[in-house]
């Protein structure tokens, strides 16, 4: 079994369900900012998202490019939290037809992250109106982890 701790932010997260796996890689980057990498499955294969180090990130369906997207991620200096900004679709990032930000919080144990949405489509959501998603953690590890600091 892969080795689950308290690493912070640091780690493979998953969230699945019988039609799609949603996994996030992150990383420190070592200045106080992290490294985030998406990716994501349908369970039949057809669809896939997968994102390099730099949030690049293309879905094909079918084998086919779908969309591209870009996944930005901070440190918001209030809270410590990080946020991940997603910007793209069939145009790509630079005329974005889905936008969304959301803050990632780590559970006390360190192998649970929330995923709030904070931001979706210019629509801002606070508090307990913020839509939420649990993501277990995977493993402390991450595959193909970046070069540079980590």
């Amino acid at each position: 079994a892969e080795p689950r701790s308290d690493t912070g932010y640091h780690g493979t997260w998953t969230i699945a369900n019988d039609r799609i796996e949603t996994r996030f890689a992150i990383v420190p980057r070592g200045d106080g900012e992290y490294r985030v990498r998406v990716s994501q499955t349908t369970a039949d294969g057809k669809s896939i998202l997968s994102c390099g180090w730099d949030g690049e990130c293309v879905q094909t369906i079918d084998g086919a490019v779908a969309a591209r997207f870009r996944f930005t991620p901070r440190i918001d200096p209030a809270t410590g939290h990080l946020h991940v900004r997603c910007e793209g679709g069939p145009d790509g990032p630079e005329s974005p037809a889905v936008v969304y930000e959301n803050e990632l919080v780590v559970a006390a144990d360190g192998l649970r992250l929330t995923s709030f949405t904070t931001e979706r489509a210019g629509q801002r959501f606070e508090g307990d109106a913020r839509p939420r998603r649990d993501l277990e953690k995977l493993s402390d590890r991450v595959d193909d982890p970046p070069d540079g600091p980590r």
